[in-house]
Order: structure tokens, then C-alpha cells, then sequence
């Protein structure tokens, strides 16, 4: 693999494939359209950073366009019904139960199910004015001029009494219709109101999450049928009409903001047209609009959008667009990251499976359902005691309260290392939606941006056996709305968490544990046997559960027998609670083969492990007899693990098998060196190994993902075992899947590990591929003194092995890093030796990935003629091998003719590569392309054509997370 790509203009790899990537994103943005970011709460997919609708209970920001608080008008006389107005529910009104008013469109009443007929158009007039006011006294005078303005009959007070006599008689009992000092009053529960329910919903709405917030506002939307009181024409109510025509437009607003942050831009872009139209000049309005049609990559509507938005302020009001709305166009313009939808948090689910035979802890149980508001809960106890059962039941109590489940098993106290924070931020930052060259390199970034991804979010996160305070801290969210659990065989002082420790089982627990998961009858028939046995167990539930699966298992034993095996195999101690004895009588009543399976299985390096790679191990396929003896269990369908207690009472009998575990390392070596043959097929691989195959790139992908972090056990413990030639093979097979998907922790540490075992067995051939890889790596993060001094090594080691291939490869990435660190001439004849190399081997996509860069090289230090020749020789080399990495030698080539001022043989070269990235789907090339292709056509003379490219460069560059790229285009686009 070549290393040191360079951002303006890639080069191809040889080893592994190496796509240039994205520069490190700032730490942070000094940006106003920030929201509670990119904080999805989990909905169908999740929010952005839109500047937040008012502020809720997710800690949203206002902001002078996007998610401003909706300034609801209830004033008099709405505002004292809109205070004291008590909603019981969000779709049912219990106690409503005779009648329904509407208000919200034409007017309607029913009773029991059943349309009133509600008289004479005045009465409907006159009904409108009560509903507003209900449950308030209005005046005779009043109602009089509401209802008939400055049309009054003759004798207004008999008019108007008779039809409120007819009202009376047409609502029945649905409402009472009340004579009082001065005046009338309708007596109403307000929850049979539309009107009063859509305040109350909207009123529910500024303090919920997103996702809340939009199911309330789009259920007080849902209310209207059209303008309220519909039909109804009279002065008094035509201003209601007015001022409630207002609070839906504001409702309106609201619901927008949150579904933009909520990732709805798509839906948006459809329903937004025609309110547009509709409010024209108003700038939130037309923010939103705006934003919706950047994010569906409409940018060019978008600018057109706020050019006839800032017209029509000037012709019509004289005005300018507000400063907000102009920040909003200089971040278009600027292809501001923060105007991009973060990866939306899908609905993450992580939780293992219930446990069925739970029993006992119902006070503790009931004591953490009230602590279940708290941010943080820890329980602590010694193994065995049923921590992690107790957090799991608690988390299936709770599901219904949360959207996100996330589930990390720390190992703080297993026989492998404990889980780095670092690594499980990483794993939780990809299930929450975020790419991997997103994902920071360091402790804090990530933190900071899983912090990020949660806000807001209804989380519940378990952390499961983790060491100490220093583990567990960076993987607390903060924001309220999450819970954590955290088990741990230790007191943790964490800030602000409530703890619980659990100790052993009474007897009585015990004693019910026993019987749920062994016969009741059996165990009630003998309470002085079944209180020897739980004695015996140190009444710690796993001893117990295993005793009552061995009772289960043996339907003539009594508790007496039970008790009596249980003494045979050795006195367990009650105060230190050694379980071994349990243990033993369940592995003694095993065949011999299962139990050579239950022992070399506690060998397994990694975390878990499959039906096939325990035959590989033990040469047995059989799990399914372990899992119902439960010396093991299923973590998900297929995959297998150790309780920690029993994976080390397991390992104390296996003894010395590292022959198997090798050899399940060889397996996994054929395997990995299989998957990565389809994964990258164009890099150099090891020899062949084995006969493992997969389907497709897909299926190998898959199989990487699953595999990996026992992958990366593996080749610890080869490289333990002193098989070094494997440790450091093994890690090359897994590089392509590491560097591909961005895994920068697996990555050093497989390479560290790998390159110490090659030095190790002084084997030059691992030494030199290791490094090579290395470099790569170190050019990647930035490290380009460590990634030259591993290319210089490699180098040596090459020549010192007369390996031609080998040298020809580390020339190519030596000379690629040379020339990004200005040293021309050295990268020069880096290439040309490599040239020299790749000819005597006859490696054809060798010779003109050389000639490629080497061209490339000498464009940029303007030796052009030399150029010219050396990029044709390379473009006829693969036009006939078919080698689509011509794609970057006609970028190269357009670059050169733009140098030359021949602009139409250069747009016509980048045409041809936009058309072989676009086969191969590289973005990231394609955005070059682009962005080359824009300045060729505007030095022409077609900025129409040039401005097009440049918006679609913009939009990949932002895609492959090269945002400098995408900045840099702003000034171009404002200008053309």
C-alpha cells in the first residue's frame, strides 16, 4: 500500500489501496447555526445541528431564524384558558365523554358521536364567542356586539335571548349554557375544545425532546380543518380568526425546527413550497426552506431561494435580508460542516436477551426503578452475585422509557486486558451512526462526540464489569434525558451516581431460585436438604443456579443427594465463596469429549466465539450441550461466551493446549487472508493458505466485522505463544478491513504487535511488510517523521532480501511522501528506481502507477515536457490492462493542460476520469475532478457550467469529509 496521499491530487497504491482521506475536523466550530448538535434523539433517524426550536428539555438553543421559540398569541382572552388548561393525555381526553366542539374550521359540534344542528347562522356566531371564552362570563353587551357588530337587530336582547334558548335546548348535556350576574357563561371541560387542546399540545411542546415535540405539535396541527370558524363572518371573530391563524403559523415553524433537527429535511422539501408562497417575505420561513433545500443537496435552489427572498425584502420593504438569515447564506456558501445533518442515530438496540429464571432482588429491583431518573447507577458486589443479571432485568423494566440501548462489557476483571475507553467509544460512536473517518483518534475527541451524539437522546447505557473511575468516566453522556448502568466488582466514585451493592442471597432467595429453575416440588419436599445445598453454594446465585440445573438434570437425585455430591467434590469455602465445587459436578457430568470442548474452549483469545472456530479449536461442534448445562451462553444467535468465574475454573483445567489454539490461529490466519483477497483485491497479498472461501465482498466484510476483535486476540496470542510468523501475517490480512473502515486503535495495535514478532523471529520478510504498512499508517495520522523512518527501514530490509516487488512498492510510497513534504528530487528517484524495478519484474500496473506519479511530480516542479511523456506512457498502460486507476492519470493529465493554458484538453481529460470514478463510486476523486473541471470551463468563459461543477464538488467534498476542500469552493461560488 502506498502512503502519504496527497489532498489536492491522489496517486494510486500498490500494497493496499490507500483513498486519501479527510483532514482531522477541528476540535470545535465557532458557529452560530450550532444546535444541541447533531444530538439525535432517536426517531426514525436522528437530528442535526439546526439551531433548535425553543428551549426544551434537551437543552435547545434559540436562535433569530431557526428555532426560535413560536411567540404563541394568548393574549386576552385566551391567555388565563391556555394557563390553567390541564391536559390528561396527548390522543384521549378522559372525562370528555358527551360532547365535542371544533373551532378549527368550519364549526361543528357532537354529541354522543352525532352532529348538532346548530340553527340559524347567528347561533353559530354566538356559540363561537362562548367556545373562545368559555368558562368566563361575557356580558349581554358583549355578545351582542361580538356576534352581530355593528348589524344589531332592533330588539338585540330578545334576539339574542332566544337564540341562546335555542342553544341551550341543541347542546343538551354536552355543555351549560349558565345565566350570570351581567352576562352568560358556557360551561365546558375545556379538554372537549379543539382549540384548547392544540394550545395545550403546542404548551407540551416547548419543554419536550425532538421527537416528542413533533409528535405533539403534528397531533395540535392534525386539529385544524381549515380557517377557524369557517363560514362564520362578523368583525369581532374575523380578528380571532386573524390571531389564531398566527399561532398555527407559529406551530407550524416549531414543528419545522424540530424535524430539521431531527434529520426530516426530505419530507420537508416536498410540504414547504407552498406554505413558502404563502409567507414569502418571512425570513424563519425562509431559513428553513433554505436549509431543507441545502440539505437535500439542492444547493443552487437553495442560493436561488435567498436571492429572491433578499429582492423582495428590498422591493417590497425596502429592507435587507436579517443578519441571520445572511449567516445562513455565507455557511452555504462556505459549505459550513454545521449545516450537515450528522450521521442520524438509527435505533440502536444492544441489550443482550432477558434473563427468563430471575428471581429474588425484587427490593433491590424496586429500588433502581426509583433511581431510574438518576443520570448514573452503579452496582456493585463480588462475581457470581448477580450484577450483570440485575442490570439487564432492570434495562428490560425500562425499554419502554428509552430509545437507545447500548451495551459494553468492560472486562475489568477478565483474563484479557480491560477494555480501553478509547476502543469502546469507538465501537459505540459507529453504532450510533458515525463513519469511521469521523470518528477522532484521541480519548478526549471521542468523548466529546459521543457526549455530542446523546444529547438529547433517550439513552440507556450499560456498562458492564468495568475496573475503575478511569474507565468509566469517558463513557458517561450529559445530558439527562440518559441512565447508566455500571456493574463493577469495585466502589466506584463516580460524580453524582447512586450505588447499590449487592451481597450474596439470603437463604430464602436462594431457596426460590433454586425452585424456579429445578422442580418446586422437590425442593419444598425437603427445605433442610435444599438449605444444606444453598449453604454449600455460599448462597451466590450462579453456584445456585448450576446446583438446580444439576438437580434438573437429574430427576431421582433428592435434595440429599444434591447436598451429598456437592461435600464429594470438595468442601467450598463459605467465606471466600470458592464455587468450584459447583462447578465440578457440573463438568463431571459431562462425556469426556464435552469436557475436552468445555476446557480448550476457556483457550478461545478473544471475546467470544462461533460453532466453527470451536471445532477448529476442539474438533467438536458441539455447543448447544454446554449452553443447556450452562457452562455457556449465547450472547446472539450463533455467538458464544464464558461467564468470566467459569472461563477461568476452565482454563485451570486445560493446562498446557497451545497446540489447538495455534491452530485455531492458522484457521484464522487462512480465513482473514481469504476475506481480504475479495475485500481488496488489488494490493499484494500473502501466499494462499487453506481453503476457506466467502460469497462475495459483502459476505467477507461481514465475516471481518464479526471477527475482528478476536482477530486482534489472536494475534496477541500468537505472537505469546511465540508463533511470530503468524502474529504478523495475521495482522497484514486484517489491514485492508482496518484501514478501509478507519479502525486507527486496531490498527497500531496489531501493527505494533505484529512488527515486535517479526523482529522478534528475525524474520525480514514480516519486518519489512509490517513497516511498510506502518508507514502508511504513521502518513495517514499525520505522522510523516515516524511514516519516513518506517519507509526507509522497509526499504533496507528489501534490498537486503533482493526482493525487487517489494522494493518497487516502499520506492512508491517513499517517493510519494517525499514529494508531499517538498523534497522533489527525492521523490524523483524514489520513482525512477521503482520504474526501473517494476520493468524487470514485469509488473505492468506497477510500471504505470510509477509513471503516474512520477508525471504528477514533474508537473508540479513545471518540467512539463517530461511530464507529458511520462503521464502518456502511464494512460496507455492501463487503457490496455484495463486498469481503472487511469482515473488519476487523467486528472493529472487535465492538471497538466490547465498548466498549459489549453483549457478544453484539460476539461475534456477530467470528463473522461468523472466518468471511471463515477463506474468505481470514488467520491472523493470525483470532487477533484469536479472542482479542476470548474476552473477549466470558467477560464472558457461558461461560469454558468463552472459554478455547477463547483456546487457538486462541494457537496462530495462534504461527503468524503474533506471540509477544507469544501470551503475553499465558497469564495468561487459566491463569485461566478
Amino acid at each position: 500500500m502506498r502512503g502519504g496521499l496527497r489532498r489536492d491530487r491522489p496517486r494510486r497504491t500498490t500494497w493496499a489501496r490507500c483513498s486519501a482521506a479527510a483532514p482531522r475536523r477541528p476540535t470545535s466550530h465557532p458557529v452560530s447555526w450550532r444546535s444541541p448538535g447533531s444530538r439525535r434523539p432517536v426517531r426514525p433517524r436522528s437530528p442535526d445541528p439546526t439551531p433548535a426550536a425553543p428551549s426544551s428539555s434537551n437543552g435547545s438553543r434559540s436562535s433569530p431564524l431557526l428555532g426560535g421559540s413560536a411567540t404563541t398569541v394568548d393574549g386576552p382572552p385566551f391567555a388565563d384558558l391556555a394557563r390553567n388548561l390541564e391536559v390528561a393525555g396527548r390522543n384521549r381526553y378522559p372525562g370528555v365523554v358527551g360532547g365535542e366542539f371544533r373551532l378549527l374550521g368550519p364549526l361543528e359540534v357532537a354529541v354522543d358521536g352525532h352532529a348538532v344542528d346548530l340553527g340559524h347562522g347567528r347561533q353559530h356566531c354566538l356559540l363561537a364567542v362562548l367556545l373562545v371564552e368559555a368558562n368566563r362570563v361575557v356580558s349581554t353587551d358583549e355578545l351582542i356586539d361580538r356576534a352581530w357588530g355593528e348589524s344589531q337587530p332592533r330588539r338585540a336582547k330578545d334576539t339574542l335571548y332566544s337564540y341562546l334558548s335555542r342553544l341551550r335546548a341543541a347542546l343538551g348535556g354536552a355543555a351549560s349554557l349558565v345565566r350570570r350576574s351581567g352576562g352568560y357563561v358556557l360551561e365546558v371541560d375545556p379538554r372537549a375544545v379543539d382549540l384548547n387542546r392544540f394550545r395545550a399540545l403546542v404548551r407540551e411542546a416547548r419543554s419536550a425532546d425532538d421527537e416528542r415535540a413533533v409528535a405533539s405539535l403534528g397531533e395540535a396541527l392534525g386539529l385544524w380543518r381549515g380557517d377557524a370558524f369557517g363560514g362564520v363572518d362578523v368583525p369581532w371573530l374575523n380578528g380571532v380568526r386573524e390571531t389564531l391563524a398566527a399561532e398555527r403559523f407559529a406551530a407550524e415553524l416549531d414543528e419545522t425546527d424540530r424535524r430539521l433537527r431531527l434529520g426530516g429535511h426530505a419530507e420537508l422539501a416536498v410540504e414547504l413550497p407552498a406554505r413558502v408562497a404563502g409567507h414569502p417575505l418571512n425570513e424563519r420561513l425562509a431559513a428553513q426552506f433554505i436549509l431543507t433545500l441545502y440539505r437535500c443537496g439542492r444547493q443552487a435552489d437553495a442560493l436561488a431561494h435567498f436571492d429572491e427572498v433578499r429582492r423582495r425584502l428590498a422591493d417590497e420593504l425596502g429592507a435587507d435580508p436579517s443578519p441571520a438569515l445572511r449567516e445562513l447564506h455565507r455557511q452555504i456558501m462556505a459549505t459550513d460542516p454545521e449545516l450537515q445533518p450528522a450521521a442520524p442515530i438509527t435505533a440502536v438496540h444492544q441489550l443482550p436477551a432477558d434473563i427468563a429464571e430471575f428471581t429474588g432482588r425484587e427490593e433491590q429491583l424496586r429500588e433502581l426503578m426509583e433511581l431510574a431518573g438518576s443520570a448514573v447507577v452503579t452496582i456493585e458486589g463480588m462475581a457470581g452475585v448477580g450484577k450483570t443479571r440485575l442490570a439487564l432485568r432492570l434495562a428490560h423494566r425500562l425499554t419502554d422509557r428509552f430509545d437507545v440501548f447500548l451495551y459494553v462489557d468492560l472486562h475489568g476483571f477478565a483474563d484479557q486486558p480491560p477494555t480501553d475507553p478509547a476502543a469502546a467509544l469507538d465501537s459505540c460512536l459507529r453504532l450510533l451512526g458515525v463513519p469511521g473517518e469521523q470518528i477522532p483518534h484521541d480519548l478526549d475527541g471521542r468523548a466529546a462526540l459521543y457526549r455530542d451524539r446523546l444529547h438529547g437522546a433517550r439513552a440507556l447505557v450499560v456498562l458492564d464489569d468495568a475496573a475503575d473511575e478511569r474507565q468509566v468516566g469517558p463513557l458517561l453522556p450529559a445530558c439527562p434525558t440518559s441512565l447508566v448502568l455500571v456493574t463493577s466488582r469495585r466502589t466506584l466514585a463516580l460524580d453524582g451516581a447512586h450505588s447499590m451493592r449487592l451481597d450474596v442471597f439470603r437463604t430464602d432467595e436462594s431457596i426460590d431460585l433454586m425452585a424456579a429453575i429445578a422442580d418446586p416440588v422437590r425442593v419444598a419436599a425437603d427445605p433442610v436438604g435444599a438449605t444444606e445445598v444453598t449453604s454449600l453454594c455460599g448462597n451466590l446465585p450462579l453456584a445456585v443456579a448450576l446446583a438446580a440445573r444439576r438437580l434438573r438434570a437429574r430427576p431421582a437425585w433428592t435434595m440429599a443427594d444434591l447436598a451429598t455430591r456437592l461435600r464429594a467434590t470438595g468442601e467450598l469455602s463459605v467465606g471466600g465463596r470458592s464455587v468450584d465445587a459447583v462447578f465440578t459436578l457440573s463438568y463431571e457430568s459431562l462425556c469426556e469429549v464435552r469436557r475436552r470442548t468445555f476446557r480448550l474452549l476457556a483457550l478461545h483469545p478473544g471475546e467470544d466465539f462461533t460453532e466453527e472456530t470451536a471445532e477448529v479449536l476442539t474438533g467438536s461442534p458441539d455447543l448447544e450441550s454446554l449452553v443447556d448445562e450452562h457452562l455457556i451462553g449465547q450472547t446472539t444467535p450463533g455467538r458464544y461466551h464464558f461467564h468470566a468465574l467459569l472461563r477461568r475454573y476452565a482454563r485451570d483445567l486445560a493446562g498446557d493446549e497451545s497446540a489447538a489454539v495455534l491452530r485455531l490461529a492458522a484457521w484464522y490466519l487462512a480465513s482473514a487472508a481469504a476475506a481480504d483477497r475479495l475485500i481488496d483485491p488489488h494490493h499484494r497479498h500473502l501466499p494462499a493458505s487453506g481453503d476457506r472461501t466467502f460469497r462475495d465482498r459483502d459476505d467477507a466484510l461481514r465475516w471481518m466485522k464479526a471477527e475482528q476483535s478476536n482477530l486482534v486476540a489472536t494475534v496477541h496470542t500468537a505472537a505469546s505463544l511465540g508463533d511470530h510468523g503468524t502474529a504478523w501475517r495475521l495482522a497484514a490480512a486484517l489491514w485492508s478491513f482496518q484501514f478501509l473502515g478507519r479502525y486507527w486503535d486496531e490498527l497500531r495495535d496489531t501493527q505494533h504487535t505484529a512488527l515486535t514478532s517479526a523482529r522478534r523471529a528475525g524474520d525480514a520478510e514480516g519486518q519489512a511488510w509490517t513497516l511498510n504498512n506502518s508507514g502508511v499508517l504513521h502518513w495517514q495520522l499525520h505522522e510523516h517523521d515516524r511514516a519516513l523512518d518506517c519507509y526507509r527501514e522497509a526499504l533496507r530490509l528489501r534490498r537486503s532480501l533482493d526482493d525487487h516487488i517489494g522494493q518497487g512498492v516502499v520506492l512508491d510510497n517513499l517517493g510519494n511522501a517525499y514529494d508531499e513534504v517538498g523534497r522533489p528530487d527525492d521523490a524523483v528517484e524514489c520513482y525512477r528506481e521503482a520504474l526501473v524495478l517494476a520493468e524487470l519484474t514485469g509488473d505492468e500496473a506497477g510500471q504505470a502507477n510509477v509513471l503516474s506519479n512520477l508525471g504528477e511530480t514533474y508537473r508540479r516542479t513545471r518540467r512539463f515536457t517530461e511530464s507529458l511523456d511520462h503521464l502518456n506512457q502511464a494512460l496507455a498502460i492501463q487503457r490496455r490492462i484495463g486498469d481503472r486507476q487511469q482515473r488519476y492519470t487523467l486528472c493529472s493529465l487535465g492538471e497538466l493542460h490547465d498548466d498549459l493554458g489549453d483549457r478544453s484538453t484539460a476539461a475534456a481529460y477530467y470528463r473522461d476520469g468523472l466518468v471511471l470514478a463515477d463506474q468505481v463510486g470514488d467520491r472523493w476523486i470525483s470532487a477533484v475532478l469536479l472542482d479542476k473541471l470548474g476552473h477549466a470551463v470558467s477560464a472558457a468563459g461558461d461560469l454558468v457550467a463552472a459554478r455547477e461543477h463547483w456546487k457538486q464538488a462541494t457537496v462530495l467534498y462534504a461527503q468524503v469529509g474533506d471540509l477544507q476542500a469544501a470551503a475553499r469552493l465558497g469564495p468561487f461560488l459566491d463569485g461566478a
